[in-house]
């Protein structure tokens, strides 16, 4: 489900943000995207507009929940999470949070936010073994689910 605003647009699984500020979060451990949303303790937040990178800052949250960490991150007016694996119910807690979630990213995150902020629909190069169009496995009872992101509307 892609949002009605038109700065978005969908190209092949990954969300293209045209020249237009965005408030970016990635859970980090030892500089790359952390492999479970659920246990992240550590987010790289970054403001991307256009083809500029801001000042990337660390955020810890130390013991509070997820959807505490989820209601942090959303006062800290992050528009965007790019992350690894997450599980359906936070998933949907993010996208209830009006955060766009662009999941199944692996790698460094200097990276992936160049990636990103490149507006190149070259995610897709980052995304975890076993996803959709990556080869080998496709999930829980080897199906895919349609899509990579899930955006609120």
């Amino acid at each position: 489900m892609i949002n009605n605003n038109p700065a978005y647009f969908r190209y092949d699984l990954c969300i293209i943000i045209c020249m237009r500020r965005q408030n970016i979060a990635l859970p980090v451990y030892n500089g790359r995207i952390a492999p479970l949303f659920d246990v992240a303790r550590c987010f790289l937040c970054v403001a991307v507009e256009g083809n500029t990178v801001g000042k990337p800052e660390y955020l810890e949250t130390g013991n509070l929940c997820v959807m505490e960490n989820i209601e942090l991150l959303r006062r800290q007016n992050v528009g965007v999470i790019i992350c690894s694996a997450i599980s359906r119910v936070y998933a949907t807690a993010v996208q209830n949070a009006g955060i766009q979630l662009v999941h199944g990213i692996i790698g460094p995150v200097d990276e992936i936010i160049a990636v990103y902020a490149k507006n190149e629909a070259q995610l897709w190069e980052y995304r975890m073994p076993g996803c959709c169009g990556r080869g080998g496995r496709q999930g829980r009872r080897g199906r895919c689910i349609k899509g990579n992101t899930t955006n609120s509307e």
